[in-house]
């Protein structure tokens, strides 16, 4: 179960991603808030595998610094 939850949310980021693409191609304002969606989506993913034992905090902590990171 927990395997579906992950590629569940692996294709959400993937989608947003996407559009994420789309909206900065159209230069549309509308690209802060899916880069803000796929900051928490990402963010949830990590939060999750840290929540399941699969990362621990210090890996939790680089991984969201670095999502961060990569959407400025």
């Amino acid at each position: 179960m927990d395997y579906i939850i992950i590629e569940f949310l692996v294709g959400v980021v993937t989608i947003v991603g996407f559009m994420y693409k789309f909206e900065k191609d159209t230069r549309v304002d509308i690209g802060r808030r899916v880069e803000r969606s796929i900051g928490s989506v990402g963010d949830a993913i990590v939060e999750y595998l840290g929540l399941k034992g699969v990362l621990n905090p210090g890996d939790v902590y680089y991984l969201r610094t670095v999502i961060k990171a990569i959407l400025h």
